[in-house]
């Protein structure tokens, strides 16, 4: 993974061009948002989605993800009448704490409209 540094001395307009890099808006979503990742649909992995876009979600998990794996995300509705099923793919890991782990998972399909606002509400 490369990383990119903004020197002190970048002008403005350079600055804002990096920020705004990001392809899909984020939706930060209603704290304790819960749902599960599984490889193979038969062990899945507790997990809490932070943040949701038509392409792909934030999510904090106690197990790390090899980054490329594509697996099954359930993700619970707030107010938990239904879950929502995804396939995706691991775009990036970062360890955050021990035993805590920052996965940005790329949908391998973008959410609709109301699959959004359900997630959303």
């Amino acid at each position: 993974m490369s990383f990119q540094y903004l020197s002190l001395q970048t002008n403005e307009e350079q600055r804002r061009r990096w920020i705004n890099r990001r392809v899909a808006v984020r939706y930060q979503c209603a704290p304790a948002t819960v749902g599960k990742v599984s490889p193979d649909r038969e062990e899945y992995q507790r997990v809490w989605v932070l943040d949701l876009s038509r392409g792909g979600a934030g999510l904090i998990v106690t197990r790390p993800l090899p980054a490329g794996q594509e697996l099954t995300v359930q993700i619970f509705t707030p107010s938990h009448n239904q879950k929502l099923e995804f396939a995706g793919r691991v775009a990036h890991i970062t360890e955050k704490a021990p035993g805590e782990w920052f996965v940005g998972l790329e949908f391998l399909r973008p959410l609709t409209d109301e699959e959004l606002d359900s997630l959303l509400e």
